[in-house]
């Protein structure tokens, strides 16, 4: 706000406080001094061919790999990301699943490296991802999920869009952050001609609330383990069914039987496909071909590309997409003795890598590891030594075996046999001193 003739600021916070106010206060001299520099902000495309001592990259998962790299080699000295997670956007789609399941910094990081500059492919690149049906499936899976969800909320009635406030203003959810999803799921609970207001009433009454921070958020999760557990399925087993009263409705109804029907003709147009070649990721593993072709559509299904070796991608956070993970991942280690072995051990030994996505592939890396002769027991030990992280712990064990077979154990590591010790001198004569015997008392 101002500089002093001495070199003090004042300055004020940018945000105000919960009386309305911003807060001001003054900068001593020697403080600007000794922390206090000029910086600039920029966009990642203003930044280019610009450089600086340090740079600071604010991301929050919408930016390509290519604007990673631009944003993170400005900095000649250093270079800082800052991830945000989460929607900071007020006007987010009420079934945004971002608003009650929040990617961590290691997840955002992780769709940016996977995104590429659509704009930087060849024309030959995008004639062939336009007739490929795993290309193609992802984003009509997306689009399927988006038109249940829109079409749920048009065809209410006022009487159920009464209902679904009434429900929201009597458990006083309003508030909450999560409420516009858990409001969206609401509108599909009317939409299959459910009374908003009981089921809210049931989902509360099914478990405590008292220590939730987002209650609606908890409920939402509640309302979709019911859905998982019901009969009736979408597209695909693990996709929510399109409510009847959408699909009876004159405008809306073929809409979404067409998205529907989208999705199951590229599935099976990737069924078709999935035998054509031995997929990257079951390397190593006998899995029967009617398997492949279940992983090969849940990896289009949900885009999951093909540098990721872990069968089954990242995991779903959404009860019904979790439940049918989990059901393939132990499928798919019933196909693999050794390497189902090998996880076993390691659950044994870590037991918070139970459930792991990335815990097959490294129970199979590991029977490699054996198969080659190698300690494979000893190099776990080691690689489990170390703290883990708390994102991708598997493939960081994973990650040390594999610097430990192409490096060898360190010889401080290597039991080696101690040297043989010195024969103890034989035991003196015991000689009690003359006056020792006066003063034990018999």
């Amino acid at each position: 706000m101002g500089v002093h003739p001495d070199g003090a600021l004042d300055v004020r916070r940018r945000r105000p406080g919960r009386d309305g106010r911003h807060a001001r206060l003054t900068l001593p001299a020697d403080c600007v001094a000794s922390s206090v520099e000029l910086g600039y902000a920029t966009t990642i495309h203003g930044a280019q061919g610009s450089t600086a001592d340090v740079c600071h990259a604010l991301v929050a998962g919408a930016e390509t790999r290519e604007q990673l790299y631009t944003a993170l080699s400005r900095g000649r000295d250093a270079n800082h990301v800052w991830v945000q997670v989460g929607h900071a956007d007020a006007h987010t789609a009420p079934i945004a699943r971002d608003l009650v399941m929040t990617d961590g910094a290691t997840g955002v990081l992780e769709s940016i490296l996977a995104s590429d500059d659509e704009a930087a492919r060849s024309a030959s690149t995008l004639v062939r991802l336009a007739d490929d049906p795993a290309a193609l499936l992802g984003p009509a899976v997306a689009c399927y999920c988006d038109s249940v969800a829109m079409a749920s909320e048009r065809v209410l009635t006022d009487v159920d869009r009464a209902r679904i406030d009434m429900a929201g203003r009597l458990s006083q959810l309003t508030g909450e952050d999560a409420w516009p999803t858990l409001r969206g799921r609401l509108a599909q609970v009317a939409a299959n001609g459910a009374d908003p207001v009981q089921v809210v009433m049931d989902a509360m009454a099914s478990g405590r609330l008292v220590a939730a921070r987002d209650r609606a958020a908890v409920l939402d999760h509640r309302l979709e383990l019911l859905a998982a557990r019901g009969q009736q399925r979408g597209p695909l087993d693990y996709l929510p069914p399109v409510p009847v009263r959408a699909l009876m409705d004159p405008e809306w109804g073929d809409y979404v039987a067409a998205r529907e029907n989208l999705v199951r003709d590229l599935a099976d147009r990737v069924r078709e496909s999935a035998s054509d070649s031995a997929p990257a990721w079951a390397s190593g593993m006998n899995v029967p071909p009617g398997l492949i072709e279940e992983v090969t559509i849940w990896r289009a299904a949900f885009s999951i590309p093909d540098a990721d070796r872990r069968p089954t991608g990242p995991p779903r956070r959404r009860p019904m997409e979790s439940r049918w993970q989990d059901g393939l991942e132990l499928r798919l280690q019933k196909t693999d003795s050794d390497g189902r072995r090998w996880a076993e051990q390691v659950i044994d030994r870590a037991p918070r890598l139970a459930g792991d996505p990335g815990l097959a592939r490294l129970g199979r890396e590991l029977a490699e590891v054996e198969a080659s002769g190698r300690d494979a027991g000893r190099m776990l030990y080691i690689a489990l030594a170390q703290s883990l992280p708390d994102d991708h712990s598997a493939d960081a064990v994973r990650y040390r075996v594999a610097r430990l077979v192409a490096h060898g154990i360190p010889s401080l590591m290597v039991e080696r046999p101690s040297p043989p010790r010195r024969p103890l001198p034989p035991p003196r004569p015991y000689s009690p001193r003359p006056d020792r015997g006066r003063s034990i008392g018999i």
